[in-house]
This record gives structure tokens, sequence and C-alpha cells, in this order.
């Protein structure tokens, strides 16, 4: 055996100090093991982000005992480094610095993605002496690591000035590191979240704002989503909306289909809801049923609209038809005069203008023929044609117009705004005893043409007057309204298509007056 005890350069150390050593580096190896294993497991106690950076902040300061640390992601949109979260005194003034990717340490650690430590920055060209000048920060000492991701790198983690003048070491470079690693998957899985969380509530905010009612369900049927719509429908006032018995009945029926449907529903409670709804399956990626959403739309008020407009249609076919047999066979046994045949004649087109009005009521905006025409021929062809259909009552029907009145060129439907005076006349004159009054008066209002037609008649309550130029009313009400009253709401809905208003003012016992203005010119 080879005696080495006496060569030169070799230095024997006790046993006893060796295993201590060893002791004290284990130790502080295990307590840095610790450390890291902590500060990666807080990573996960939060999806929110601001939380999360700043999770990361403390425990890249901890485990390195840094004076300071920061944290700087890319802005994708204009590639630049922001300074999300700063721990420090003056983390207010750091959050508002931009830097273009590759400016300063932490910009060229994210441009490069390596690893980067600073013993000392005065010495370093890379360093971005602004940052401590806003900060007022001294900044000795850097160490510095990228935040990558399986796409690449997403910025920058860095701990500023160790504590107590020590210097930053490999070691301290592997343990932040360790911990970027991990932050930078937990920052993606944070703004993933929070990506898809930004999408639900937009989709919840626009769900919310639609009429129609809409229920979202899990694959068993369990409702999961709502908006307000669907829980006026269902939900009431003794009960949760998910514990509505009828509810739980349909999504028990719906959940049997297993596929897109369309059906009407008809609910007692409310009164005779009549709802149309269509299913559609949410289906994941191997095309297995993981919900549904059902849209429900409220058509009571159509179907009531389609209702009364089958009955009055019908209603006025059958008179029609029932007056044009009463003509052919009076006809055919020589029993009706001239005046007769005329006297069915009017009524039965008296019942044609009223399905017609009923109809364009009922269809919505007129399609106007609008020209360019003198106003007053328009209104004095009016007056003729009921003079001379009410001549028996000896009613006067006086015309009050300025010559440059009558002679004014207005753009509107003119065979229309003929209708409406007939209309209007025809009421008055109904209402107004025999040897009464009916005038009409015609104005230039600045840019308005106003009509006003006034009677002396019996004049009308005052609380009928809302609901004699409700067309709403009247089409709900059309089997039971009077060919007045029904004349009146159609005059209106002509009005407001040439943009103008019409107002009523009566009386009882002196008479009405009704003043309609409109635009003498589309613009």
């Amino acid at each position: 055996m080879n005696d080495n005890s006496n060569a030169p350069g070799i230095v024997d150390i006790p046993a006893g100090e060796q295993l201590q050593k060893l002791r004290r580096e284990l130790e502080a190896a295990r307590k840095e093991s610790g450390a890291l294993m902590n500060a990666c497991a807080l990573l996960n106690t939060t999806l929110d982000l601001q939380k999360l950076l700043e999770i990361i902040l403390q425990q890249s300061a901890v485990l390195t005992s840094a004076e300071a640390s920061s944290l700087a992601l890319i802005d994708q949109k204009t590639d630049e480094l922001c300074f999300e979260v700063v721990v420090g005194e003056k983390k207010d003034i750091l959050k508002e610095i931009r830097l273009p990717r590759g400016t300063g340490i932490v910009g060229w650690v994210a441009l490069k993605g390596e690893p980067l430590l600073i013993e000392d920055v005065s010495k370093d060209s890379r360093f971005y002496q602004k940052v401590d000048e806003k900060s007022q920060f001294k900044t000795t000492s850097i160490l510095c690591v990228p935040l990558k991701t399986k796409d690449g790198t997403i910025g920058a983690l860095e701990v500023l000035n160790k504590v107590e003048g020590e210097k930053f070491d490999s070691n301290d470079q592997s343990l932040l590191m360790a911990l970027a690693s991990q932050a930078a998957m937990a920052i993606e899985n944070a703004r993933l979240y929070k990506s898809v969380l930004e999408e639900k509530n937009k989709i919840v905010s626009i769900v919310n704002s639609m009429g129609d009612g809409i229920i979202v369900t899990n694959e068993n049927f369990d409702i999961v989503l709502t908006n307000p719509a669907a829980e006026s429908v269902f939900s009431d006032k003794t009960s949760s909306f998910d514990d509505v018995f009828k509810l739980k009945v349909i999504m028990l029926e719906l959940s049997q289909l297993k596929s897109d449907t369309t059906f009407d529903l008809v609910l007692m409670k409310p009164e005779n809801t009549i709802l149309s709804n269509r299913m559609t399956m949410l289906r994941g990626a191997e095309n297995e049923i993981t919900g549904s959403i059902v849209s429900m739309r409220n058509i009571t008020d159509i179907k009531h609209r389609e209702n009364i407009r089958a009955q009055f249609t019908s209603m006025m076919n059958y008179k029609i038809a029932d007056q044009i047999q009463r003509l052919r066979e009076s006809l055919k046994n020589n029993e009706i005069q001239c005046d007769g045949v005329k006297c069915i004649a009017e009524s039965i087109e008296e019942k044609v203008i009223k399905l017609i009005q009923f109809s364009e009521m009922e269809s919505g905006p007129l399609r106007l023929d609008r020209s360019l025409g003198p106003v007053g021929p328009v209104i004095e062809t009016a007056m003729e044609e009921v003079r001379e259909k009410y001549i028996f009552k000896h009613i006067e029907l006086k015309f009050s117009c300025e010559s440059d009145v009558f002679n004014m060129e207005v753009e509107v439907d003119h065979d229309r705004i003929k209708t409406i005076l007939c209309l209007l006349l025809n009421n008055c004159i109904r209402f107004v005893s025999a040897d009464g009054c009916v005038e009409v008066i015609v104005r230039n209002v600045s840019e308005m043409l106003e009509i006003t037609v006034k009677d002396n008649g019996i004049g009308i309550k005052e609380e009928l007057l809302p609901k004699l130029l409700d067309k709403q009313y009247h089409l709900e009400n059309v089997l039971n309204s009077s060919d007045a009253s029904l004349s009146l709401a159609y005059i209106k809905h002509v009005v407001e298509a040439h943009g103008g208003s019409m107002k009523i003012n009566s009386v009882i016992g002196k008479g009405t007056e009704i003043i309609i203005t409109m635009p003498k010119f589309i613009h």
C-alpha cells in the first residue's frame, strides 16, 4: 500500500467535519426543495391571473433572498414588455413602464429565452438605467430568467439585489428557473381561464338580453343556465325556478328525444301561453351529447292576432257572400229596384273597405305612392264625393283654405289623403244631426301641412278618446269595433306613414275637432 500522508497539496479533512458539511448542504438543499415545492403548490391555489402573478413574485423573492422582484409579460398586440406585477416600494411607478422586446436585461432575456445572472449591472451594457431613474431604486445585481411555455417565451421573471450584500449564484438561478417553469404554465392556464370566463360572460350577457327564453342543460338535462325571459314564463312566487313542476315535466319529455327538434307548447298558466320552441343538442368531440339549448319564443300574441284575423276575414267574407246571394235572388225574382241594388252595393263596398283597412293596419307599415301635386283639389274631390252621398241629410260642408295654400304642392300619397278625408267626413256626418255643419280647414304651418275637420255633432266622451286612436286596441278588438272607430285608427295609420300626427278634441253636445299634421315633403 502506498503511503500518501506526506504527499504535497493534499489536506486531510477529518471525517467528522466532512459529515457536518454534508449535513449542512443537505439541510440547505432540503429547505430549498421544500420552499420550491411550497412555491409551486401555491401556484395551483388560484386561477385569478393578478393573484397568481403576485404569488410568483413573492415566492421568487423568498426563494432567492432578494430585495425586490418583478415580472414582465409580452403584450401580444404591441410586442412590448409590460411590468404586470412588481414587489417593492416603487411598484406603481414600474407598472407604468413598457419596454420594446430586447431593451434592458429583462427585454434581452424575453427576446433570447435565456437566463442572465449579472453581479454588477453597472458593467453590463444591457442594463436599462431609466428603470432605476423612474423607480429611484438602486439596482446592483440582477438574476433574470425567461418564462417559457410550449409555444415560446411569454415574458421574464427577475429578482434584484441579494439581501445583506450577498451575490446571486448558480443555485439561485436553478431555483428561479424551476419556479419560472411552473409559473409560466400557471400563467397560461390562468390566461386561458380568464379568456374562457370572459367569453362565458359575453354569452351570458347576450342570452340575458334576448327576448326569447333560453334554457341550457347538461348531459342529464339538468338546468344549468336560464335567462330572465325563460324565468318570467315558468317561475312563480311560491317556488324557485328549479322547482317548477311543469318545467320538470317538459325537460323529462325532451330528454327522451335525444335529437334536435322544434315544437309548440301551450301552458294553461300563465293563461293560454303559447311557446314556439327549438331544442338543439350540444355534442362533444366524439359526437356524444353534452347538453342542450332550448329556445322559447312567446307567440301567444301572434297566434291571437292570427285567430282574430281569421275570424274577422271569415265574418266579412260571410257577410259579403250573404249580401251578394240576396242580390242575386232579388234580381232573379225581379223583386228589387235600382235604389235597392245601390244600397246593397254600397253595403258590400263598405265591408270590403273595412276588410282592406284591417289588413293594411295588421300588415304593418304602409307603402306610399308619393307624388308632388296641389293639395286643394284633392280635398275638394273628397268633399264632393261625401256631399253627394249624404245629400239627403242637408249637411252644410265648408272648406276654408287660402288661395296660396289651395295651390300649394305637397309630396304625399294623394289617393290615400283623399281616402282618409272621405273617412273623416263620413264619420263626422254620421254623428251630426240634419242641417248640421262640417268644416274642413287647411293651413300652411312652417314645413307642415295642417288639415282640421270639425263638426257640431254629439261629441265623444273624454274617456273614449285614447282608445279611438289606439291601433293595437282595434286590431285586437276588431270583431267588436264600430266602423267609425276602426276608420279613425286607420286614418292615424296612414297619417303616421306620412310622418305626421293626429289629435282629437271633443266636447259632448258641442262637437268634435280632428287635427292632422304632416310634412309637406319627404325630407
